[in-house]
């Protein structure tokens, strides 16, 4: 996931200030969105995990992106964070949200 942000570091960039601008470019990816819970839902209870709110699964997606983003963009390093502490928190994180 993180290669992915280093790659297209750019052409996310843009679409994210292109959703703030056109609404079908911001419907488009509200409805990513939308898939991206149902396959997290799915996956989770293909596990027999407890599947937890939709708010908490957003959450867990939006600070992942943000996470992924800062290291991409070379913030992180700048605010003297390292790329593996961020991959670690990523990690527990995820691992909580697979433990409820």
């Amino acid at each position: 996931v993180l290669e992915h942000h280093r790659k297209w570091r750019t052409f996310r960039a843009s679409l994210r200030a292109l959703s703030a601008t056109d609404d079908r470019v911001h419907a488009a990816r509200l409805a990513s969105r939308e898939r991206q819970l149902e396959t997290m839902t799915r996956l989770l209870r293909a596990r027999s995990t407890p599947v937890p709110s939709r708010a908490r699964m957003l959450a867990q997606l939006l600070i992942a992106e943000a996470l992924c983003e800062s290291v991409a963009d070379g913030d992180a390093k700048s605010l003297g964070i390292r790329e593996e502490e961020i991959i670690r928190f990523l990690d527990e994180s995820s691992r909580d949200l697979l433990s409820r």
